[in-house]
């Protein structure tokens, strides 16, 4: 280095390594924006096939093209779609617990059953009377329903359906993990639920 300044000067040599060291982070600037462009790419890629799945399936759902399997117990029978699988649950304080799983997606669905005595319904609903989800009511063809729903930690959506039917109460919990709406899993849990029976 001292050979290089003594032979053009340290004024020529500062100007050289100024010179190289932007055009080293002018390549480091554009190769990261090239990387950014290409990431937001594969995004939409992503993000375009998803929601072509996603019509594409709603679509096979609203024409009946949906395979739908039966659930029958001693409390209720209901239909689900034979993308789900079925996992029946020992759950000590209910009559009847069962979780069905997406494959296609990180929904699921829990229906449960309980004993529907003295303040029950008003029990089983206290957790999300005391929360930010938004309540209605209305009537299911089996007797009078609840629903809560509302998003937890900014992307895992839950919509909570109490059921009274007879001396039961049947909870239906529809789960799944998503930043936007998702429409084949709140229309399926829409069809398991009228299915009730």
């Amino acid at each position: 280095m001292d050979e290089l300044i003594s032979k053009y000067g340290w004024k020529k040599v500062a100007g050289v390594l100024v010179g190289v060291s932007v055009l080293f982070l002018l390549f480091v600037i554009v190769s990261f924006a090239d990387i950014d462009k290409e990431a937001n790419e594969t995004q939409k890629k992503k993000d375009s096939s998803k929601t072509t799945q996603s019509e594409t399936r709603i679509n096979r759902i609203r024409e009946g093209r949906e395979k739908y399997y039966s659930h029958k117990t001693n409390y209720y029978d209901l239909s689900y779609p034979e993308s789900y699988t079925l996992a029946i649950l020992n759950t000590a304080s209910a009559l009847s617990s069962v979780k069905f799983t997406d494959s296609a997606s990180s929904a699921v669905i829990e229906v449960v059953v309980f004993e529907n005595s003295g303040g029950r319904l008003s029990e089983l609903s206290l957790p999300y009377e005391n929360s930010m989800f938004t309540k209605s009511t209305g009537t299911h063809p089996v007797g009078p329903m609840v629903e809560f729903a509302g998003i937890l930690g900014g992307t895992l959506r839950q919509k909570v359906v109490l059921i009274t039917k007879g001396d039961t109460v049947i909870r239906f919990i529809d789960t799944y993990q998503d930043e936007n709406f998702d429409q084949v899993a709140e229309q399926i849990f829409s069809d398991m639920l009228l299915s009730i029976k």
